[in-house]
């Protein structure tokens, strides 16, 4: 090798190490925000599938639909400094504890801009409590203004959370939650994202629509990740 090449390898192997200790972190972090809300990790994968399913299903690029993928992942990682007291199911919320709950999508992407690795996943993070009406959290964003894939997960997670036995205390059928989110669509959710997932799922079957046991693993799957990141 030049002198040229032996850097260029030395600061790829230094990217790769650091990208391994970033998704420790994160790793470690969201394993923890499970012990405290046990649905976190699940949720967590559900999201981050059906976000990458999404973006794929609207054609976007494969660097995007990755970048969907682990934006889906990580998009609740800013709950891991709220109380243990708004964690609890049941708890009746105060108005200082709604505030600090609408608060997590900053500190999520915080968070993740001091990990130094997903610039992009943090833009993604802060954006995904964003409405399509400009009535979200925490820029009062508004239509196209919010980043696609920050849309993109929103459908995701609102779809998950009226789905999944864990996370809502009247589990909906599919059906009965994309009649929900068409309600909601040109208000909460962009319209043309709800349509992509109802494309996505025409046809799918009762364990894909209902991902009431996604495996946390399987999504981080944290070699591809630390792979791509150093590209």
């Amino acid at each position: 090798f030049s002198y040229m090449a032996r850097l260029v390898v030395q600061a790829r192997d230094r990217a790769r190490a650091y990208a391994a200790l970033s998704w420790g972190v994160l790793s470690g972090l969201l394993r923890t925000l499970d012990e405290r809300d046990p649905r976190a990790a699940r949720h967590g994968a559900a999201v981050a599938r059906f976000a990458r399913d999404i973006a794929a299903q609207r054609g976007l690029a494969a660097r995007d639909v990755e970048l969907a993928h682990t934006s889906g992942l990580l998009h609740d990682i800013g709950r891991f400094a709220l109380s243990d007291r708004v964690m609890e199911r049941g708890t009746t919320l105060t108005d200082p504890d709604w505030r600090t709950i609408r608060r997590h999508p900053t500190i999520g992407a915080d968070l993740l801009r001091d990990v130094g690795l997903y610039g992009p996943v943090a833009e993604i993070v802060r954006a995904h409590h964003e409405r399509w009406d400009g009535r979200g959290y925490p820029d009062g964003l508004e239509g196209e203004e919010i980043p696609e894939i920050a849309r993109i997960v929103a459908v995701a997670e609102v779809y998950d959370t009226l789905t999944a036995p864990d996370t809502y205390r009247t589990p909906m059928t599919s059906f009965e939650a994309l009649t929900e989110l068409r309600r909601v669509a040109g208000k909460q959710l962009d319209p043309e994202v709800v349509e992509s997932l109802a494309a996505l799922l025409a046809g799918r079957g009762t364990d894909y629509r209902h991902q009431d046991v996604s495996d946390y693993d399987q999504e981080l799957d944290l070699l591809r990740r630390v792979q791509q990141a150093v590209i």
